[in-house]
């Protein structure tokens, strides 16, 4: 049997467009943290949660320094669990499903309809050590990264499984949840 990866819950961004962080909002009475740790349980070793700057929390992962962006939680993951598998979700996506993830095989991404979630990723130990090289060439990007070491795994368009950066995304993920 397969040893399973290490999930990481991405909370690094500034929550610009949304005006607040991201993390401490709510569907359902849960935060997206909570829900999020939640769904990704049932699946990996241990959940932890990246953040650009500590907050004090267990099982937190602080950005490097010399990092920015999302591939900054994978390179912080990569540093703190060398050899192991990481299942990555960005913390705007609240309504992502175990059954969902379940279905992200080493080295792949989540794709959505024809939208790619790029930080949706289960990813190789192998594929982790390879974002420290990519960060240092200057490239800061997912989508830069991922084609070249990972493949898309397609699932059917589903409004849940929606990215939150406004409070009108926000509105719109929890009026989907009350139907």
């Amino acid at each position: 049997m397969t040893q399973r990866p290490v999930g990481v819950i991405l909370a690094g961004g500034a929550s610009r467009r949304m005006g607040r962080d991201k993390a401490e909002l709510t569907l359902q009475h849960q935060t997206f943290v909570t829900r999020l740790r939640s769904v990704l349980t049932p699946l990996v070793t241990a959940v932890w949660v990246s953040r650009a700057k500590a907050t004090g929390e267990p099982q937190e992962l602080v950005d490097p320094p010399s990092a920015v962006g999302p591939l900054a939680g994978w390179l912080a993951a990569a540093e703190k669990f060398p050899g192991q598998s990481m299942l990555s979700v960005p913390v705007d996506m609240p309504g992502l499903t175990p059954e969902i993830l379940e279905q992200l095989m080493t080295d792949t991404w989540l794709r959505v309809g024809e939208h790619d979630h790029w930080l949706v990723a289960h990813l190789s130990s192998t594929t982790l050590s390879r974002v420290q090289g990519y960060l240092a060439s200057g490239e800061v990007s997912a989508r830069g990264f991922l084609p070249n070491s990972a493949k898309p795994v397609p699932v059917p368009e589903n409004p849940r499984f929606r990215n939150v950066n406004t409070d009108e995304d926000w509105q719109l993920l929890k009026r989907e949840f009350s139907r």
